[in-house]
């Protein structure tokens, strides 16, 4: 569980830079092979939407592909679904893009905080918010 860094070390020695990675080459293939994991799953979800929605799958996809947000790529989805699937497979789906969002957060996280370390502590990546590392880096 991510704990803040001052309750860890309150006077901690932060680096970021691009090759903090380097420095834990084991956690950062962790790290990549959990973005790794939620792409394919992305992945899977629009190969079944296009399964399900027939015709149309080149423009769907498109149009999912290219979603500004994960939210309009939810949103495309259901629409796109709520006009074939019936009732108990759209529920099914909407359970499916629940557990999704429970997870969205910490692979933003993963995906777009900045990420540092801290010689006090060898066996941890450190995630920076990118509104705040500016100040550190």
């Amino acid at each position: 569980m991510p704990n803040p860094l001052s309750r860890m070390r309150p006077n901690a020695n932060l680096v970021i830079s691009a090759d903090v990675l380097n420095d834990r080459p084991q956690l950062a293939a962790l790290m990549l092979a959990c973005i790794s994991a939620w792409a394919h799953l992305e992945s899977y979800l629009i190969g079944a939407v296009v399964d399900w929605i027939g015709e149309d799958a080149e423009e769907a996809v498109y149009a999912l592909v290219n979603a500004r947000s994960s939210k309009a790529q939810k949103e495309l989805i259901l629409e796109r679904c709520r006009k074939v699937l019936a009732a108990d497979q759209l529920e099914i789906l909407e359970a499916i893009i629940e557990a999704s969002d429970a997870t969205a957060k910490s692979r933003n996280r993963l995906a777009h905080w900045v990420p540092a370390i801290c010689p006090e502590l060898p066996d941890h990546i450190l995630l920076c918010d990118p509104k705040a590392s500016w100040r550190i880096g």
